[in-house]
Order: C-alpha cells, then structure tokens, then sequence
C-alpha cells in the first residue's frame, strides 16, 4: 500500500483525538500538579493538630483583630474575629493573607549593601556593615559638614519610636521625623481646641448622619476597614456618602454620589457648599454667634460672595444643580463628617484644602459632637519617662540638603515617601542611607544599607492608637513564626548601630519597653480590655496587677480607653476667627482659579494614585492582580477617550510622560470615567513611580502636576 501525506495526516489525527480520550493526558496533568506542590521551596504545613491562636494584625496602623488557624505552630489560614472592637471581624486583603509574607520570594535575610547606579545588591556580614555605619555615624558628631542625623518612623506612638527618638538625641541637629499621616494632618486645624487633657481628634463615623469624602479612600485604605463596611451593612438608611474626587475609584463606585471634580478644586468646590449651607442658614444653630463673628471679616465674606453655585461649578467641572443639592443633602443629614484624603501615596493635600473642607465640619455640627469629630486621649504615657528624646518634626521642616545620615524604618509599607522628596534633603553625593525592611524594593533606589527585620507573625510589635478610632487603643501583634537569625528587630540595631559609633548608649530592650507601657495602662485604671478568645470584655480596673494585664495583651487582647468627659469645643482657638487666616486662603484660592485652565495642545494634569494594599501584602495577591489586570499596573496611564481621541492615542499604546523633572514611559488604558485633560497612573516602588515626575513646593506639598503626554512610535 502506498503511504502519502493524507494518510500521515489521518494518523497523526486519529493518534491526537485517541490520546484526548485516553487517561494519559489527564495523568500527566495530575503528576505535573502533584510535582509542582512539592517543590522544595514551597511551604508545605506539617501534619499536625489544628491550633487557634489569635494575634492583632500589624501591616497598618489599623490594629485589626485576627483569628489565626494553624497546623502544629505554622499559620495556614487568617481570619477577621467578629467581636472586634474595632475591626468587627472584617480584614482587608492583605490582613487575610499576611501569613504569605515569610515566603516573599523577595526577601533579604542578611545585611544587604545596595548600588543604585549598577542595579545590584551584595549581601554582607552583620559585623561588616555595622563597622562601615558606625564610622559613617561617629563622623557625624565631629564633622559639621557631614550633616544632620535624621530617622523617619513609620508608625510613631510605639515603644520603639522612643528608641528612634533617643538615638537622634545623641547628635547634633538630630531629627525624628513623623510622616504626614493622611488622617491626623487632614485635621490639623482643629488642634488644641479641646485642651490639653485632649491633644487628639477621633472619627466618630458610626453614628455620622452623611459623610462628604474628599478623595479619602474609604473602602481602599483609608483608617480602619471594618468601621465603614460595618456601618453601610447595618445601617437602614444605608451610607449616605458623597465622594468628591478626579478618578472613579472602588469608593466612588460604592457611594451614592460622585462628583467628578477637576484635580486641585477641592478647597474652591468646598467653600462653595460652605456659601450655600450659610446663605440658606442650615448650619447647626448653636454656631449663629461665630457666623455672625465670621461675616465682620471682609475676606471671609468676600471669598465666600465670589463663589456661588454657578462659578464654583465653572471652576470644578460638575453642575451648579449638584453642589446645590450636596449641600442640602448634607445640611439635612448631620452632623456631617467631611473627610480630606491625602499620603504620601497620592500626594499630601495643603493648607487651603484643610481649611476649607474643615469648615463645613464646623459648619454641620461635627465638632465635638456624636457621630462627628470627638476628642481624644493620647496613650498613657510611660513612667519613668525616657530621658533625650528628639521632639517630632515634619519633613517639611526639614531644609533642603542637610542630612548626611538618613534611617528609614519600611516595618509599615502604607506610608510611602516618594524618593525625590527625600532625594532633595539629603547632603548631595556624600549621604548614607540605611532602611529598616524585609524586602530590597522599598527606597531601593535611595538606600545604600538596608538591614533585615522580621516581618508581620515573626516579632513582637506595638498597636497603637488608629488615626481613625474615637478613643486611643492598644494591642500586640505576637509572633507565631521565628525569624531568618539575621533578622532582628529595628531595636537591636539601633542599639548596635549605637555601639559600633561609640556613643554613650544603655541598650534599650523591646519587651522592657513594651512592660513599660502595659504598666503605664494599668496603671491608668481605665478603659476595658478585649479579649480575642472568648470575646469577653474586662475593665481594665479588674486587673489585679501589669502582669496580669500583660498576660492577656500576649494571649491576644485589645484596651479601649473610656470615653471622653463632656467637653466643649473653645472655638476661638480656631482659626477661622483670625482675619489673616482668611486673607491667606483668599490668595491660595485665587492662584487656584488662575491655574484652573483647559488643557491645550499635549498638555494634561499628571495624578498620581495608590492601588489596593493587597498588592503589596503578599507575593501571591500581587503576582495575580499584576497578570489578572484586576487592578492597573505600574506604569499604566488611565486616561478618558476624549482625551485620547485629542492627543491621538489609543487603547494600549505606548506612550510618554514628561515634566519638568523627566520622562516616563506608560501604556495607555482608556477609562471612561476619568475626567478629561487628566492622566492617572498609580505609584510604583520601581523606576515607574509617577511621583517623581511631579513638580513638590517648598513644603513637600504636590499632587496635580502639568505633564506632557506623546505617542511612541515604535
């Protein structure tokens, strides 16, 4: 029989469908899945008995309550408690899978020297670097033109924020510096208006009739997650929330209005709400006398006559009709909680933006008031208090190239710093900067050293107060893992940086200092205490000893301050009443106005933003939303189809992104609901982070920057 090339094609096809249909196909799968589950470098839990334990979560400053499921001693799975105070049994994403972060493919176990320029890492031997940081260190105290010392805190309150602050007390012009949080800044304003016994502002959102959000990523990061979601599932009413922000976020799609504001109007759009809300007199009617106060001030009543509905409508970008019915909306549901975004993510907001959204908190009733903005006690305080501490200083306040040795505590990744706005403080070509982090990504272009520490389940952390919470909290984060040797707490190096330069130096101890605060909440006597593993709540005053209460702080437990006496606001402390106040908003609103123009040409507004806190908190979740496009990626450009259309891009093209500052190379992706002649593009830890393409004031402040957006053609 003659073999030609038809029957070679039926063969081969019969020998395909044929193999289809027999197991072989469907066994080799099932070995391939069975092998790649046993590789050597895949965690696998050992066989065991099912142990719940319960710790508090510590990738933000939230403090979320966590019930933790293990096999033997390994975590396998978390979980929210739904008795939590404060969580109310929700965790966001990466709370849910933070027992992923030990097996971060990128993490550093040993002391690791960074080359920026070259793009390498080169791990070296404790003993090594700690001689190269003391010389750098001791140089400092004989050295004037070396520069200051200085360390930021990513999460200040805790026990070893006082070890920071003691070991920049040991140089000359030594500095602890506290990031802006988004939260504590946006109410700046109000500080000191309810005396010294209540230095802080809590956010009473439970019991709030509206809230107006301005740009504050409710659902995606903002404060405490739980909080929100609990309110809008029990709520009748639902969430009454109106999102006043540029982008279409997940918050904006959960509220049940969005004004789509051009970047930058926020402060013009709310003085806007605060001119209808006072001419139709539907402010809260206790404050006719500090309206009346206001209305002798000619530039309060000047600012306010030039933007009724219809201007400030022409400047933000929405209809007269909507800021009308805002304000009557808001007016009609107090108090009213008007809440300002802003971090170091998306940028920080300025002084304009929290006096004018701060106003219309006055205005409705929230001051002081249920369901508003409450006072607050700060933690107790540690007695004996530690001796040389630095006072907190903002980065703002920090001149331009004067330090010469920079330490970045990265244990909290939310509160990024973009690298051009540390670049500009330090001490051109002669800095050293050393980062505290399990991973090599963070500041990796601006990092000389970084030095492992444990990473969330591996150490013994402090939870402090939640910028958000109505009263001050606190809990411990416990370890259930043991760290790679190497890693070791952000304490022990300081106090073996401390040694290596010689200083005089009593070493400090992380559980000393943690004794030293159960003791000081004892000792205050009240408050109540939560309990993770039966859901009972104590009076903090049953205690019979510290030690008792520290007992119960490492099983798994939460101390909730009481609330507050019956305070009143002192109003004239604010200032709002100061005539200069409003002469200096009536000059930063006018600039504003002048800014606000068309786009032209290949002119847009460059905004950069922050994607979901899952894509940082574990290797898996990120590696999935990266390849899912479920959220944009690094080096993404979200712009509108108008937009496109006029600067002739299309979906998925290669573009360019120019400032003043540089280039950055994007894909375009269409988004409808973005507002035209702006681009968005979301922050990266890599040589993709928009920000530092972006224009920064002299007070660190930048958030819409003029950009240039070309096609490549290639």
């Amino acid at each position: 029989m003659k073999i030609d090339r038809r029957h070679v094609l039926k063969f081969l096809g019969g020998s395909a469908l044929g193999t289809a249909l027999s197991p072989l196909p469907w066994k080799v799968l099932d070995d391939v899945s069975i092998w790649t589950q046993n590789w050597s470098w895949i965690p696998v839990p050992p066989k065991g008995e099912t142990v719940i334990r319960h710790t508090t979560c510590a990738l933000c400053p939230a403090g979320c309550g966590v019930k933790v499921r293990c096999i033997g001693t390994q975590p396998v799975a978390l979980s929210g408690l739904p008795g939590h105070p404060t969580s109310h049994g929700f965790l966001c994403p990466g709370g849910l899978l933070g027992h992923h972060l030990p097996y971060d493919p990128r993490r550093i176990t040993q002391p690791v020297r960074l080359d920026s320029a070259a793009h390498q890492s080169v791990s070296r031997s404790p003993e090594q670097i700690l001689s190269d940081l003391g010389k750098a260190l001791a140089r400092l105290k004989t050295d004037a033109s070396a520069g200051r010392f200085a360390i930021i805190d990513s999460l200040p309150g805790r026990s070893t924020s006082l070890a920071y602050r003691q070991l920049a007390s040991q140089f000359p012009g030594g500095t602890y510096i506290v990031p802006a949080d988004g939260i504590k800044k946006s109410l700046c304003v109000f500080n000191g208006v309810f005396g010294a016994a209540y230095p802080e502002l809590g956010i009473d959102v439970e019991r709030a009739g509206s809230i107006l959000s301005f740009g504050a990523d409710l659902f995606e990061g903002w404060g405490t997650p739980g909080r929100l979601l609990r309110k809008q599932q029990e709520s009748d009413a639902g969430l009454r929330l109106t999102q006043i922000e540029p982008r279409y976020s997940n918050t904006a799609a959960m509220a049940e209005s969005w004004l789509p504001i051009w970047p930058g109007t926020e402060p013009i759009l709310a003085l806007g709400l605060a001119g209808v809300i006072i001419r139709e007199k539907a402010f809260n009617p206790g404050l006719s006398p500090a309206i009346d106060a206001l209305n002798q001030i000619s530039d309060f009543r000047d600012l306010l006559a030039a933007l009724p509905p219809e201007r400030t409508a022409e400047i933000c970008g929405i209809s007269a009709e909507a800021i009308s019915r805002t304000a009557q909306e808001i007016a009609a549901h107090p108090p009213c909680l008007a809440l300002l975004g802003g971090s170091y993510s998306g940028g920080p907001f300025g002084e304009d933006d929290y006096l004018s959204v701060n106003l219309l908190n006055l205005l409705t009733g929230a001051l002081g008031a249920e369901g508003g903005l409450v006072p607050r006690r700060a933690l107790p305080e540690i007695d004996p208090p530690v001796a040389n501490l630095a006072s907190p200083t903002d980065l703002a306040g920090v001149p331009d190239e004067s330090i010469g040795f920079l330490m970045i505590d990265g244990t909290v990744a939310r509160q990024s710093i973009p690298s051009a706005v540390l670049r500009r403080k330090l001490v051109r070509d002669k800095a050293v900067v050393v980062s505290f982090s399990s991973v090599a990504t963070e500041y990796a272009d601006l990092s000389h050293y970084v030095l492992p520490v444990p990473v969330y389940l591996e150490a013994f952390q402090e939870i402090p107060t939640a910028p958000d919470f109505p009263v001050a909290a606190f809990s411990f984060s416990v370890p259930l893992l043991s760290p790679p040797p190497a890693a070791t707490s952000p304490v022990e190096w300081v106090n073996r940086l401390a040694g290596s330069a010689r200083l005089d130096w009593a070493p400090l101890s992380t559980e000393a200092l943690a004794e030293a605060r159960i003791k000081a909440i004892s000792g205050c006597k009240r408050g109540s205490v939560y309990s993770y593993a039966d859901g009972a709540m104590k009076s903090n005053s049953d205690f019979a000893s510290a030690e008792e209460l520290g007992k119960a702080f490492r099983s798994g437990a939460s101390w909730l301050d009481s609330a507050p006496d019956p305070v009143k606001p002192e109003l004239t402390k604010l200032p709002y009443f100061q005539p200069e106040t409003w002469g200096r908003l009536k000059r930063q609103v006018n600039q504003r106005i002048e800014v606000r123009s068309k786009p032209a040409d290949e002119t847009v507004t460059l905004m950069p933003f922050a994607t979901a806190f899952v894509a940082t908190a574990s290797p898996l979740a990120g590696k999935l939303t990266r390849e899912s496009d479920l959220y944009p990626r690094a080096g993404d450009a979200l712009i509108s189809p108008s937009t496109a259309s006029r600067l002739a891009l299309q979906e998925g093209q290669r573009a360019e992104l120019e400032t003043g500052k540089g280039r950055l190379g994007v894909r375009i992706r269409l988004n409808e609901a973005a507002v035209p002649g702006t681009v968005f593009v979301p922050i990266s830890g890599s040589d993709a982070d928009p920000r530092n393409l972006c224009e920064i004031s002299e007070d660190s402040i930048w958030r819409a920057t003029p950009a240039k957006l070309r096609r490549l053609d290639v």
